[in-house]
């Protein structure tokens, strides 16, 4: 019997637009702050703060509303109900791996459940790494960086395109979860 694939997808800027929700926040409570509508860095440097005072905004200040009452990523929900019925038919294992802190990871299974997003399996984790899929979906180049680091085949990375990562050079971009599905399938046989 044939393994079965295990893709894991991000869920912040892959599913949920947390930039957009955060940016709406504080041009509405401190636009002095916004330096630029987005970062073109993963440090958030669109952001006038410490990188400290920047992680209070999305832990402390503003924590249900960016994990709970953001909107998805354009084409997000109708992409992942693609890709839903793509690993069903391809015994493909959906794993959500995540970076959440642990008082707001509620908000992020409401903010899933309320889209009707589920997953076989759930991972919150720094270290994305160490889940065990063999492909994954995320925007982070620091998770890249750690996942090549460790050892992980570099071609098993699917960076989804935002402007924080386009300085980051990969072999697989996507604009879609749809676009992952073509690159795992040239790679694998499901």
């Amino acid at each position: 019997m044939k393994k079965q694939l295990r893709l894991g997808v991000d869920v912040d800027m892959v599913l949920r637009d947390m930039i957009s929700k955060l940016t709406e926040l504080l041009k509405r409570d401190n636009p002095s702050l916004l330096l630029m509508d987005k970062p073109d860095r993963y440090n958030f440097n669109n952001i006038d703060l410490s990188l400290k005072d920047k992680i209070k905004l999305w832990e402390n200040i503003y924590s249900k509303e960016i994990f709970l009452e953001a909107d998805p990523m354009p084409g997000a929900i109708e992409q992942f109900f693609k890709l839903e019925k793509w690993a069903a038919k391809n015994n493909v294992k959906l794993v959500c791996v995540t970076l959440q802190t642990r008082k707001n990871a509620h908000y992020t299974f409401q903010w899933l459940h309320k889209h009707k997003i589920y997953f076989s399996e759930y991972h919150i984790t720094h270290q994305k790494y160490l889940t065990g899929v063999d492909y994954i979906i995320d925007d982070s180049p620091d998770n890249y960086h750690d996942w090549t680091l460790h050892g992980l085949p570099e071609d098993h990375f699917i960076i989804f395109d935002c402007d924080h990562n386009r300085h980051v050079k990969v072999t697989n971009r996507v604009n879609s979860l749809m676009e992952a599905v073509k690159i795992v399938e040239k790679k694998v046989s499901v």
